[in-house]
């Protein structure tokens, strides 16, 4: 990633702000299957202008966790949650509240999946 494309605002470009909404927007209308590639791109951008670990990216992360999960691609949306959290700890540590919550969300999507080993794990370790 070259740092000379990264963005040195606090907020995301507007470009990449838009495609973030309208794949909201196609989300909330019932096309997930739409909204997916629009996810995917400003996750990319975001990762390219902003780097992995800023806010908006995590945002971005966890949009396109979220729709995956709500599609049932449970094994496409664990990796994305397992990043947002670490993330999440760089940003605010271990036991901070969003950190703690999205620990207890992706102990909860490991045990749906029956990867039990790995959930217990997170679980022990986050205390959730």
């Amino acid at each position: 990633m070259a740092s000379a494309k990264r963005y040195s605002g606090a907020s995301p470009p507007p470009a990449e702000s838009s495609v973030n909404n309208w794949a909201m927007l196609l989300k909330a209308m019932g096309k997930p299957e739409e909204a997916r590639p629009l996810y995917e791109e400003a996750l990319l951008a975001k990762r390219e202008m902003l780097g992995d670990r800023h806010p908006s990216t995590l945002i971005s992360i966890r949009n396109l966790g979220a729709l995956l999960e709500k599609q049932g691609k449970i094994a496409e949306a664990i990796p994305l949650f397992t990043e947002e959290l670490g993330g999440c700890v760089s940003l605010h540590g271990m036991a901070h509240k969003e950190t703690l919550d999205l620990a207890k969300h992706l102990v909860k999507l490991l045990r749906n999946v029956d990867q039990q080993d790995e959930a217990n794990a997170l679980a022990a370790r986050y205390g959730v």
